[in-house]
């Protein structure tokens, strides 16, 4: 192999290593913020605005008012959200008599609720969180489903890199059945990232706070591991069977070469 052809091929395993990890970020994201998964993480979210989780004492007296004004005989509480574009969120007393975790659990998931699907006039994700933070005093374009479209849109951008450095590798390979044991190989490697990601988001969720919003973003980042995986089994496998149709035609060449000296 020729040095430039050399300098190709270890320059398109570079790009394919990068691209694979911005693709596999980027999947996990778009797979991780749905409504209904950010809504099931929601608790955790709310734990991580409020700075303090539902047993605290300061949100057993506010539970504990709201106990006291559901008792004079009304049915919703309508909860001030100054904080949020948001005026308000009406909580049935139905859930406030539940106590304190429903309360937390309610609120926060319809807080959500009311922020995934607002739009943002913004262009660029830096742009984007900034004017979420100017308008929400938190920056509620993470948890959008406007982020999710941006999020899938990187990751279609980054897996073309994925497929160009793919094809890349088996045009510069001189035997065919490399660019499979290769390339298999490398992404095999860069699947153990998810793998390792999945576990920090584990651990993420047994702590409160910034941890608790990590596991939000990292939750199918397991998903993603075994999707990467399977494509790399799957070009392993590919170049297993160029090996034996490499080595089937050789057998044949030999074949013809004796015959031919008969």
């Amino acid at each position: 192999m020729s040095f430039l052809k050399k300098s190709g091929l270890t320059l398109a395993i570079i790009i394919l290593v990068v691209a694979l990890i911005f693709a596999g970020i980027f999947l996990t994201l778009s797979f991780s913020l749905n409504k209904s998964n950010i809504q099931s993480n929601a608790v955790h979210f709310f734990d991580y605005l409020s700075t303090s989780g539902g047993d605290s004492p300061e949100i057993q007296n506010i539970t504990a008012g709201l106990i006291l004004r559901c008792g004079a005989g009304i049915s919703n509480i309508s909860l001030p959200m100054d904080f949020l574009s948001i005026e308000s969120i009406k909580l049935p007393c139905s859930e406030v008599f539940k106590g304190n975790e429903q309360v937390l659990s309610f609120v926060s998931k319809s807080l959500i609720n009311s922020i995934y699907d607002e739009k943002y006039d913004c262009s660029g994700l830096l742009n984007c969180i900034k004017v979420s933070q100017e308008k929400n005093n938190f920056p509620s374009y993470l948890v959008s489903a406007q982020f999710q479209a941006y999020c899938y849109k990187e990751f279609a951008l980054a897996f073309f890199f994925v497929l160009i450095s793919l094809v890349t590798i088996f045009f510069l390979v001189e035997k065919k059945h490399n660019f499979g044991f290769l390339s298999g190989t490398v992404v095999l490697i860069v699947s153990v990232v998810f793998l390792l990601l999945k576990k920090f988001a584990v651990i993420s969720a047994q702590k409160s706070g910034v941890g608790s919003i990590v596991n939000i973003f990292l939750f199918s980042s397991y998903k993603v591991f075994n999707i990467i995986f399977a494509i790399g089994l799957l070009l392993l496998i590919i170049g297993l069977v160029l090996k034996l149709y490499e080595k089937n035609e050789e057998e044949k060449d030999e074949e013809k070469k004796t015959e031919n000296k008969k």
